[in-house]
């Protein structure tokens, strides 16, 4: 026994850490994120210009953000949705740390949606996000 692991408390953890309990802020994101992609679908679907929108999630470290976010995406990824082209609509997930820039999204981006990318591949941060 180590004086510092609670049992009990590490087992509920490992019993109850993928498990979500969707707070009242986590209606208001699905909210948010249903109205943003249902402008961009009907945008998409009429062939008309569509303006970004992007959606800021704020809170104290450790309050479950990334969570309900992965959630949610998750949730969404698993529902079928199909764009105008036929192709499902998906959501990727890429991180960058502190140091990474612009050509480095891009190259997150591409590996995230399925794309083949070598790591030497030599290409100016243009061509790709062209690729993107």
């Amino acid at each position: 026994m180590n004086e510092f692991v609670i049992p009990e408390i590490r087992e509920t953890a490992a019993v109850t850490e993928d498990r979500v309990f969707p707070r009242e802020r986590a209606v208001r994101l699905k909210n948010e994120f249903a109205r943003v992609f249902s402008h961009h679908l009907g945008s998409m679907e009429s062939g008309a210009r569509f303006e970004t929108e992007s959606i800021l999630v704020t809170g104290q470290s450790g309050s479950g953000k990334t969570k309900e976010i992965r959630e949610l995406l998750k949730r969404f990824n698993g529902s079928d949705i199909a764009l105008p082209s036929g192709q499902p609509a998906q959501f990727a997930e890429c991180i960058l740390t502190g140091t990474q820039g612009w050509k480095d999204l891009g190259r997150n981006t591409i590996r995230a949606i399925g794309f083949p990318l070598h790591e030497k591949a030599r290409l100016t941060q243009a061509e790709i996000w062209e690729r993107v």
